[in-house]
C-alpha cells in the first residue's frame, strides 16, 4: 500500500485532526461572551407568551383556490394602467429639443491646437512665446515668468 491509497487530498491523518480541535477549543475560550441581559426592555419582558394557534385550519386555508373577486381586478387593472403611464413617459426624448440643437451644431474646432504644429512655435505673432497662446482654445492664464 503506497502513501496515495492512504491519503486522499483534503484528509488529515487522525492525529493531525486532534491538534486541529484542540487548538479550535483552546481558541473558543478566547471568545467573550457578549452581555445579553441589558439587551430585553422591561415591558418585553413583561409581555406575555403568544397564542399558539392550531395549524389543520392554516393549512386548509393556504390549499384553498385565491378568490378573484371584482374589488381585486380593479385593483390590478388599476396598477396596470400606471405602469403603462409611466412606461409611456419614459419612452419620451432623453435629450431636450434646446440641446439637441447645440449638440447639432457640433463643437467649433478653430481654435484648438493643430495636430502636426509644434506647440513652442509662437502663433500670437510677437517674437516671444506667449503661455495663452499655447493653450487649448486660446484660453488666457497668467504667464509665469
Amino acid at each position: 500500500m503506497n502513501l496515495s491509497d492512504r491519503c486522499r487530498p483534503g484528509c488529515l491523518p487522525p492525529r493531525s485532526r486532534v491538534v486541529v480541535c484542540a487548538v479550535a477549543l483552546i481558541l473558543s475560550g478566547c471568545a467573550e461572551v457578549p452581555d445579553l441581559d441589558g439587551r430585553i426592555s422591561a415591558a418585553a419582558a413583561a409581555a406575555p407568551y403568544p397564542t399558539l394557534q392550531p395549524l389543520a385550519p392554516m393549512l386548509v386555508q393556504a390549499a384553498a383556490p385565491a378568490r378573484v373577486t371584482p374589488a381585486t381586478t380593479a385593483a390590478v387593472d388599476g396598477d396596470a394602467a400606471a405602469l403603462r403611464a409611466r412606461a409611456a413617459a419614459l419612452r419620451g426624448p432623453v435629450v431636450d429639443a434646446d440641446t439637441r440643437a447645440r449638440m447639432a451644431g457640433g463643437v467649433d474646432t478653430t481654435a484648438t491646437v493643430d495636430a502636426g504644429a509644434d506647440p513652442t512655435e509662437d502663433r500670437s505673432g510677437d517674437e516671444t512665446p506667449d503661455a495663452a497662446a499655447d493653450t487649448p482654445l486660446g484660453a488666457a492664464q497668467p504667464a509665469l515668468r
